[in-house]
């Protein structure tokens, strides 16, 4: 089991690098799922002591994160990280346990078009993830073994800011509690484990991908969800809205032939289309 728990984190990013594709695009209502490979950093604490907040006894968590679009102010997220926590109080008494952590729950953005645009450049956001904690642990309490594999209910939450950098990726940074419920992580010897006996703090930093292709059917570059002048030309320049940005004010275009239709030129005066005669 532990040469499993050390291998799962290179297997899992080795799967997850495969999945993405080379030009991902921005994640919104089309482009649904974000793909995220994260660094975590892991503090304890317990009977040992508090970690929470300094560098020293910091341990480095590779992860993983999958987040779902379900509107404008709601995700659903997931994140999966293996890593370590350890302790030492002397020779005879001392703990490393190797965690699996999953949790899945959603995403409360700020970048709702209330208080911040969809697009902005800042997003922040709060998050509240339920999960389960596998916890390997090895060590001895006053030199006797404390080895013990066991699963515990973990409750999860953080605040982050994701920062967009472009169309198709973000960096993200967050920092949030685990209370794994009952849990010994530790192994300190006690007739019964106080239900928040050990917890500890996990500071993430990470990039998304943002997956998917939005439908643009006039292949002007404005998704049909934002277009507001399907069916423009090939051709034609056009504004964040999809329509031609060359006519706003300006009298409609004069042709010869039927082959551009009035209802191309929503923005243009209401001057009529005149058609040349034989």
């Amino acid at each position: 089991m532990k040469h499993f728990l050390r291998r799962f984190p290179f297997i899992a990013i080795a799967l997850v690098l495969l999945a993405c594709p080379p030009a991902a695009q921005a994640q919104t209502a089309e482009r649904r799922t974000g793909l995220g490979l994260v660094a975590n950093g892991l503090q304890y604490q317990g009977d040992f002591g508090s970690d929470y907040w300094k560098l020293d006894n910091t341990r480095i968590a590779p992860g993983l994160m999958i987040n779902q679009y379900l509107g404008k102010g709601l995700d659903l997220n997931s994140q999966l990280f293996y890593g370590e926590l350890t302790g030492r109080r002397s020779p005879d008494t001392h703990f490393t346990t190797t965690l699996i952590n999953v949790n899945l729950g959603f995403k409360l953005k700020l970048n709702n078009g209330w208080a911040l645009k969809e697009n902005s450049f800042i997003q922040p956001y709060l998050l509240a993830a339920p999960g389960f904690t596998y916890a390997s642990r090895a060590g001895q309490f006053g030199g006797s073994r404390i080895d013990l594999d066991k699963g515990y209910l973990d409750l999860f939450a953080a605040a982050g800011i994701s920062l967009r950098l472009g169309p198709g990726v973000s960096l993200f940074v967050q920092s949030g509690q685990h209370l794994p419920l009952n849990a010994n992580l530790d192994g300190t010897v006690e007739q019964a484990t106080p239900r928040w006996a050990d917890r500890f703090l996990q500071h993430s930093v990470g990039l998304t991908f943002n997956l998917g292709q939005a439908l643009d059917m006039d292949e002007d570059g404005v998704s049909d969800r934002l277009d507001k002048c399907p069916n423009t030309p090939a051709g034609v320049t056009v504004d964040e809205k999809g329509c031609p940005a060359t006519v706003t004010r300006m009298a409609c275009p004069i042709t010869s032939t039927p082959a551009l239709p009035r209802s191309a030129w929503p923005n243009c005066a209401a001057a009529p289309i005149k058609t040349a005669t034989a």
